[in-house]
């Protein structure tokens, strides 16, 4: 682009734009000011330990500033932080987000105080301005804290209890730490190993227990589990806090492998008792073979109980037993044994004659039982990788009478 410029009598001078800029340059500037130049001197680079620097001295002036009004002394300083825990608690259940922050720096300005006024290593110990502040505020075990104010409490979900530990401080407003730990090993719960910690915001509008309760309610809607035996004999060695051992339904925390030295149970002829180490999986195996061989146990042990020596004292009509014999013996069936069928009642049953059955109760008057098939229990692997029972013949029983039965 060319421009036509109009300066002193005599013919029109034409000049290109970046021509003029140069000019101008170049003209006389005003007595004691720089000339101008086209280069810019370059701007300088901020690091990253600047910003963090730039940062650190905001926050330290902004705490300076809300700590002008502050006593000076420990004990004050520690009346102020408590003070603010409980206007801060009131602030979210009133979901009274603004109060909730502006509550949280002043707060922060107490430890900041407290600190020789500066926030540098304010947690970096027991010891630290945080840390004495944290445990100053704290709530009582066993009783349910304040939001912004650490403590541990229990809650019952659907019959199961969950000791909770709450360690959301007030110095960190939007996080909130829950840890969910199992108190009955033999109960399910929202993790194998009886553990699990969760993060999350304050919840607005409810008590710390009742957010607990209701994150407690959510995992367990997805995540019901049972301890694995190797988590519940760690957990079961753990040590409990005086409040939850005072508790009036003692906590179940028996180990799911019994330990070498224990004391031994007798046990009838035909039946040992080892002590084995085992897998997860295999241990999950053998306690139900030990489910299932109770009622023979209990049989046998029965009738190592009799004596062949013993009359009866007179004869009197005899209550009832345990099978609903009248006649005071015990030659009818007993629970756990194995009968063979012999007889049917119907053709389309001829089928059954020679299957073993299991007894698993006797009808009063000894002449009818409910029995089951002679079966071991099966098992397979869900979709979670846990071992489950697939076939239980104890969950499928039949009426036979005793005239169609022969004890083997």
């Amino acid at each position: 682009m060319r421009l036509a410029l109009a300066g002193r009598p005599g013919p029109i001078t034409t000049m290109t734009h970046n021509e003029k800029i140069k000019l101008d340059n170049q003209k006389p500037t005003d007595a004691g000011a720089k000339p101008k130049t086209s280069r810019k001197p370059a701007s300088k680079t901020k690091t990253d330990a600047d910003r963090v620097a730039e940062r650190g001295a905001e926050r330290d002036a902004a705490a300076a500033a809300v700590a002008a009004s502050m006593p000076a002394d420990r004990d004050g300083l520690l009346a102020v932080a408590r003070e603010c825990v409980e206007l801060y608690n009131n602030a979210v259940l009133d979901r009274a987000d603004f109060a909730a922050l502006v509550i949280s720096e002043r707060y922060e300005a107490a430890i900041w105080k407290l600190n020789g006024g500066t926030f540098f290593g304010s947690c970096a110990g027991d010891d630290s301005a945080g840390m004495i502040v944290k445990r100053y505020c704290a709530a009582v075990p066993g009783v349910v804290p304040l939001w912004g104010q650490q403590g541990e409490f229990l809650i019952n979900v659907k019959d199961i209890r969950c000791w909770v530990k709450y360690g959301g401080g007030l110095g960190s407003v939007l996080n909130s730490h829950f840890e969910f730990n199992a108190v009955d090993l033999d109960a399910p719960f929202i993790s194998e190993t009886g553990y699990r910690s969760h993060s999350c915001g304050v919840v607005r509008g409810q008590a710390v227990d009742a957010a607990a309760a209701l994150i407690f309610a959510d995992f367990l809607s997805k995540h019901r589990r049972y301890l694995e035996a190797e988590y519940q004999d760690r957990r079961a060695e753990d040590q409990l806090p005086d409040w939850i051992l005072a508790l009036v339904s003692p906590a179940r925390r028996q180990p799911a492998i019994r330990e070498p030295g224990d004391a031994v149970q007798v046990v009838p002829d035909g039946f040992v008792v080892v002590d084995v180490v085992l897998t997860a999986r295999q241990a999950f195996i053998v306690r139900k073979w030990a489910e299932a061989a109770r009622p023979r146990i209990a049989a046998a042990m029965r009738e190592a109980k009799k004596s062949p020596a013993a009359a009866p004292a007179a004869p009197a009509p005899a209550a009832a037993d345990e099978d609903g014999d009248q006649d005071g013996n015990d030659d009818g069936p007993e629970l756990g044994q194995r009968y063979r069928i012999v007889k049917v009642h119907h053709a389309c049953f001829e089928k059954s004659i020679g299957k073993i059955v299991v007894i698993a109760k006797v009808i009063p008057g000894g002449r009818s039982v409910f029995a089951h098939d002679d079966r071991p229990v099966t098992y397979r692997r869900n979709r979670n990788g846990r071992m489950v029972v697939d076939y239980d013949p104890r969950c499928v029983q039949t009426v036979y009478g005793m005239d169609s039965l022969e004890p083997i």
